[in-house]
């Protein structure tokens, strides 16, 4: 008795020295010591880290598709709504000169929504996207319900292809951020036909609400979809706030030096 008492109690202390070292180095068995000796038993541990991996990356590829169907659903919204007011309000010329506002401001603006993106935290500029198209749908209240909607309308057309630029850019670096390089091809076909859903569904709500309803109600349709887009910006982009890139400086010389 004397004898296997310390026998017992060096073997229990090594059973509980191997258990440390096992949990910490992240092996897949753990040992549990008892009046019978060592029994192994299986840790779960690796087998739920993929299984997290996949469910994050499912969610994070689910908020980038739902943010870009949003996004192009308002795009849609908007161009049915726009050419409606500008149509019941001026004149068809003044739908060409909407377009045309709107066109040019995005093809300017995006020789440098690239350097900006860079030079900034992706997140920050996503948000300030989104409350530049927000603040878009307000001068397109304004443009519903008031009388005089020109101006208006060129408003929102500025702000709203403005605030999308700046979310493209940055949902792009995002994306870059929170996939896998070898999964990116996949996810970006099937944000491609979201959007192309996205654009489906707006043109075709925007006409059956415009039939129905006063023009307000897909206008006020497209600032829910926005707030939409906001929610998930803070629910599921939150975590990939990168540090910008490139230093800051001047954007027409960094856009000069690629």
């Amino acid at each position: 008795m004397d004898i296997e008492t310390p026998k017992r109690s060096i073997r229990d202390t090594s059973c509980r020295l191997r258990c440390r070292f096992i949990r910490r180095s992240g092996h897949v068995r753990q040992k549990q010591t008892g009046v019978g000796g060592v029994v192994d038993l299986t840790d779960q541990a690796p087998a739920t880290l993929p299984a997290r991996h996949l469910r994050h990356r499912a969610t994070i590829e689910f908020a980038v598709m739902a943010f870009s169907m949003a996004s192009f659903t308002t795009i849609g919204l908007s161009l049915v709504v726009t050419s409606w007011i500008a149509a019941v309000e001026g004149s068809v010329f003044l739908v060409g000169q909407l377009f045309f506002a709107s066109s040019t401001t995005a093809f300017v603006f995006s020789i440098y929504a690239g350097v900006v993106t860079d030079r900034k935290n992706r997140l920050l500029i996503i948000r300030q996207g989104q409350s530049l198209r927000i603040l878009g749908v307000c001068a397109l209240v304004v443009a519903a319900l008031g009388s005089s909607a020109t101006p208006w309308l060129f408003a929102y057309a500025v702000l709203f292809l403005l605030g999308t630029v700046l979310n493209a850019g940055a949902l792009d670096g995002i994306v870059q951020l929170a996939v896998d390089e070898h999964l990116r091809m996949k996810l970006a076909i099937r944000v491609s036909i979201c959007r192309q859903l996205g654009i489906l569904c707006g043109t075709g709500l925007g006409g059956v609400l415009l039939h129905h309803l006063p023009a307000i109600w897909p206008v006020l349709l497209m600032a829910v979809l926005m707030m939409v887009q906001f929610a998930i910006i803070n629910l599921f982009f939150a975590d990939y706030q990168n540090a910008p890139s490139k230093p800051p400086g001047d954007i027409i010389s960094a856009w000069r030096e690629g």
